[in-house]
């Protein structure tokens, strides 16, 4: 019988949706958030990485030194001489690696989760030239000090992009300044109206647990326990008073009354050296042009305006025309960042599309669903959610999940 109901339960954590963004999502959602640091917006979507081994102080240190961060204020208790060991400590350090597992896909964006799935290995390696890597097996991100690049190693494709796209890692951006994580941690608590903060100290540790409830639309729960900001989360965090290093970190998923744990931290080595081979880009690989020079060059040579100022609904009614006539043009503009190539061996050249819905909004998607039923060539039939938005570089529809 309780094998029956943890499968009943394995079942409703499962996340609704197949909506496997590309980066450009990832992009959005991050490009909104560098460029409004400070603004109430973030909160819907900055939220940064945890993992394990959370190191308990006593049962009255605990009692005695609890704090809660009120919400929308300020924490209680500054630490700022906490933050210049930490801005000392690795100042003096080469790099470090941090390894971690999250319960995801190999191959689907970073930001996924599904409470359902295993534990699937990352690390991240980072130099301190600012160059770093990323890897999940199925996925890897790199920056070489040039560019930011995002590839498949069994796909033998990825993306090119400009150093400031930071967002194709999140959420794991904040693995690049373990330093100043404790800071942003307690900002990041207090910006939220519905997060609860407590704090407890030792004489070697202190711990931040940190209680957020899911953001963005409730309104249908497609997106619920997708991604972080997709989730009730639990969050826990132990660093050292001595130099302000992270020592362990979790996140915990809630569903009904018990937490299931997400992501939880392995190991970080500091100091750790890299050979040059470590952070170079791989060869033999196909890469999709996403920079600012590349996106302008794109727009001048495809029909971008036939998907501005037009419904979601209409801009898959001419993406399912596009299939069928394999109209590259076209499908460049509204699979921007998908590559056609692979699209064609795999069954959507001259595949057919079908609404069979009305769009909707979920979650923290910062854009539309649209129910679709898609024939591929081969007679395959998937039924699919179209994840699209229009607030990208050309202000044009765009599908960013879903095929």
């Amino acid at each position: 019988m309780k094998q029956n109901i943890n499968k009943n339960i394995e079942k409703q954590l499962t996340p609704k949706c197949e909506f496997h963004a590309s980066d450009n999502l990832m992009q959005k959602v991050m490009s909104s958030a560098n460029a409004n640091t400070d603004s109430t917006t973030v909160k819907n979507r900055r939220f940064n990485w945890r993992p394990i081994f959370a190191t308990l102080a006593s049962a009255a240190a605990a009692i005695a030194l609890l704090f809660v961060v009120i919400p929308g204020g300020t924490p209680a208790i500054a630490a700022e001489k906490l933050f210049a060991h930490a801005a000392e400590f690795f100042n003096s350090i080469s790099g470090y690696s941090v390894e971690f597992e999250s319960r995801t896909l190999t191959n689907d964006n970073f930001t996924y989760i599904n409470p359902s799935k295993g534990f699937v290995k990352h690390r991240m390696d980072v130099s301190s030239d600012g160059r770093w890597k990323l890897d999940k097996g199925g996925r890897v991100a790199l920056n070489d000090g040039n560019n930011i690049f995002v590839w498949f190693p069994n796909q033998n494709w990825g993306w090119k992009f400009d150093l400031d796209r930071i967002g194709t890692i999140y959420p794991f951006n904040n693995l690049l300044d373990l330093g100043g994580l404790m800071a942003w941690l307690e900002n990041y608590a207090a910006g939220l109206d519905d997060a609860d903060c407590r704090r407890t100290e030792d004489d070697q540790t202190i711990k931040l647990t940190i209680k957020t409830a899911a953001q963005g639309d409730s309104s249908n729960d497609y997106m619920k326990y997708s991604s972080i900001a997709d989730s009730d989360t639990r969050q826990t965090y132990v660093f050292s008073k001595t130099n302000g290093r992270l020592l362990s970190a979790e996140i915990e998923a809630k569903f009904l009354c018990f937490y299931r744990t997400i992501m939880k931290f392995n190991s970080i080595e500091y100091s750790a050296n890299f050979d040059e081979s470590d952070l170079t880009t791989p060869a033999r690989v196909e890469w999709l042009d996403q920079t600012k020079e590349g996106i302008a060059k794109m727009k001048n040579e495809l029909p971008v305006e036939e998907f501005i100022g037009i419904s979601p609904e209409e801009a898959v009614e001419k993406l399912a025309k596009a299939f069928k006539a394999w109209d590259e043009p076209m499908l460049k503009v509204i699979l921007n960042g998908y590559p056609l190539t692979s699209l064609k061996s795999n069954g959507y050249f001259g595949c057919e599309l079908t609404i069979t819905g009305k769009a909707f909004k979920s979650g923290t998607y910062n854009g539309v669903f649209v129910p679709c039923e898609i024939k591929l060539s081969n007679g395959e039939k998937r039924k699919v959610n179209l994840a699209l938005s229009n607030d990208t570089h050309w202000k044009s529809w765009e599908v960013n999940g879903g095929i």
